[in-house]
């Protein structure tokens, strides 16, 4: 009863061109019947205008400028600090940082406080902290403040290597020890992957060497993307984030599939642009 109220077909008034009512139209409960997500509205409004800005804003960067194929000068014996290319941006009429086509900013798709632009100093600066904080925490706490106060990854996989929890301790320097709750671990519950897979090394017309050619393929259409994604085609990087989702759900299926040799099936990332 619950899912036939929760997909119930939905009903809206329909007028014509002339905007004269002209009855109603039904439609499908499963797409129209939800209740509406206010942030997700946002963001997904956010990303099309920001799709929608193509940026014309633009400065030479040092690989745009042109000249400078060979040191100005000898390396030693003149007196000046040594220099490789007068394109440098140190250099007047040299390159510039931190500009550039705006094409090349990939800001969308995230909260803008986890992705933003990087188009001065302090924004490479804070970028730099962000992913600091994110692997090793802070100079005074292994939490990543940017993330709700939870366990930088460096310390998320301590737990695991020591199987406890990392809690505050003060009988210890950092304050902080492996001494809380255990963190349970069944080796048993991990499939038997074999080291270092190749397509090659599966049999011909096997299940394995399918599945590790549709990874393959897939891996190689994910570099393709992010390239795109990462030189001036920024809107690319929402169809890169889905193929991240595939290969995984790739890569745990091969885990389930008999390699031919008495273990586990795995994934051998080797570039492959077409797909037998």
């Amino acid at each position: 009863m619950a899912d036939e109220k929760q997909y119930a077909p939905v009903k809206l008034p329909l007028f014509s061109p002339a905007q004269e009512a002209a009855g109603e139209i039904e439609l499908s409960g499963r797409v129209f019947g939800h209740e509406g997500n206010a942030a997700l509205l946002h963001e997904a409004v956010r990303m099309q205008m920001a799709n929608r800005r193509a940026g014309t804003a633009s400065t030479k960067t040092r690989g745009l400028i042109s000249g400078g194929g060979k040191k100005p000068y000898r390396q030693k014996g003149t007196g000046n600090a040594r220099a490789g290319s007068i394109r440098s941006p140190i250099w007047r009429k040299g390159g510039t940082i931190f500009t550039g086509d705006p094409a090349y900013q990939v800001t969308q798709d995230f909260p803008s406080w986890e992705v933003f632009p990087v188009l001065k100093l302090d924004d490479a600066r804070k970028a730099i902290r962000f992913i600091v904080f994110q692997g090793e925490g802070t100079p005074s706490s292994p939490s990543d403040p940017l993330a709700g106060g939870e366990l930088a990854h460096y310390y998320r996989f301590g737990e695991i290597v020591h199987g406890r929890a990392l809690v505050p301790d003060g009988k210890v320097p950092p304050s902080w020890s492996y001494t809380g709750d255990l963190i349970p671990f069944d080796p048993s519950t991990v499939a038997p992957v074999i080291a270092n897979p190749k397509t090659a090394g599966y049999p011909a017309g096997s299940a394995a060497r399918y599945g590790c050619q549709t990874f393959n393929y897939t891996y190689t259409s994910l570099l393709k993307v992010l390239h795109e994604a990462f030189n001036g085609n920024p809107s690319r990087l929402s169809a890169a984030i889905g193929m991240m989702e595939s290969l995984k759900e790739q890569a745990l299926t091969l885990a389930t599939i008999d390699s031919g040799d008495g273990g586990k099936a795995g994934p051998s990332f080797e570039y492959q642009p077409t797909n037998p």
